[in-house]
């Protein structure tokens, strides 16, 4: 009885032991990845990591297949990708700053910060499918140049500093409650235009330099004025968010010198951000441009974009708009914008075209006019 007691025993633990390794290990291909081990991986190579837990039931049914997926990737010399996995019943830390909140989590790393969440099929084939796109997406990703500028701070040579070009300035002093809130904006304001040659975005410390500011009538602050070749054009009394500014700055860069004064006619094509982004998609037919600040082809196109918008400025089904990527770049990653300018044609949230014709605007009009018909004919 007793030798019959030691070998139910014996047999009982070899079985647990190899569950528990099936469990645990989702196959000896697969790079298991810690905490001290993880932010090195990522930083010099693609990761494709699974986020499982032992005891997920859809882990476990996926772990042949991830093993496989690993097979072919892992053994491969100078491979593109590594297939790994972390168990966030150990790495619980690492789990929660990568905001795992479901098992299995299927992540894929162009670096520590540039991921792309996988949300498709759990076959072989779905899986390889999605890291070659990925492997693409790495080649056609646009090259981006060096920024020409950051934000200029000002000093006593302020009327030598500006006289010549395009200076959008803040006048503030730092004990000023509404220009520590203005901060941030300003400085994304300043990264939004840091590529483009035609506008500086500046700031001077009224409580440094004084005299500067009261030979320009500084009488509160922030005051926040644009100056063309070293004369003031116009002081702003907008919304001081991002968006507001921004298209503030686009105005004044549009205008020609003898329509300063004149309004522009007709709707110009909406700003998008991300809280307004999905209301616009989902209208019946938003005809979206994704660009970037830096991009030379975005800026050559911007005046026909507004023409076109103003030739749909009576039609309420049509919304013609931007996304600037540079501060939006989730968006456009769930879009696969791979290069600038891309222009995306959706109805009610669903993605119709990509655009691929010439860019003048009588083509870009006969486009959105199609399927205006197409709609109707529905």
């Amino acid at each position: 009885m007793a030798d019959r007691f030691v070998y139910v025993l014996t047999l009982c633990l070899i079985l647990c032991s190899a569950q528990s390794k099936a469990d645990d290990d989702h196959g000896e291909n697969v790079v298991t990845l810690k905490k001290d081990t993880f932010n090195d991986a990522v930083s010099s190579s693609k990761l494709f990591v699974m986020f499982y837990a032992p005891w997920c039931g859809h882990c476990k049914r996926l772990g042949p297949t991830w093993n496989e997926l690993a097979t072919v990737y892992n053994k491969l010399e100078n491979s593109p990708v590594t297939i790994a996995m972390v168990d966030c019943t150990d790495e619980t830390p690492l789990c929660a700053e990568h905001e795992i909140t479901g098992y299995p989590t299927l992540k894929y790393f162009h670096n520590p910060t540039d991921f792309v969440r996988y949300k498709s099929g759990r076959d072989i084939q779905s899986l390889k499918s999605f890291v070659e796109e990925q492997q693409q997406a790495d080649q056609e990703k646009p090259e981006v140049p060096e920024p020409q500028k950051g934000l200029l701070v000002l000093d006593e040579k302020f009327d030598e500093t500006i006289k010549l070009g395009n200076y959008f300035v803040k006048f503030y002093a730092p004990w000023c409650g509404h220009c520590k809130r203005l901060a941030p904006v300003w400085d994304d304001l300043a990264r939004s235009f840091e590529f483009v040659e035609d506008v500086t975005i500046a700031k001077i410390d009224c409580t440094q330099h004084g005299s500067v500011c009261s030979s320009n009538a500084i009488r509160g602050y922030p005051t926040l004025i644009f100056f063309s070749n070293g004369k003031e054009v116009e002081k702003y009394s907008g919304g001081r968010d991002h968006e507001n500014l921004k298209n503030f700055v686009d105005k004044m860069l549009n205008r020609k010198p003898e329509e300063k004064e004149q309004e522009s006619e007709g709707k110009i094509p909406e700003e998008l951000t991300d809280s307004t982004y999905e209301e616009v998609q989902s209208s019946p037919l938003a005809f979206i441009k994704f660009y970037a600040p830096w991009c030379g082809h975005c800026r050559k196109l911007a005046p026909t974009w507004i023409d076109l918008s103003k030739k749909f400025s009576e039609t309420e089904e049509v919304v013609i708009a931007d996304l600037d990527c540079t501060q939006y770049e989730e968006i456009c990653k769930d879009n696969k914008v791979r290069g600038y300018p891309t222009l995306l044609l959706f109805r009610h949230g669903i993605l119709v075209e990509e655009y691929s014709r010439s860019r003048t605007l009588e083509d870009m009009y006969d486009f959105v006019h199609e399927h205006i018909q197409e709609r109707d004919e529905l």
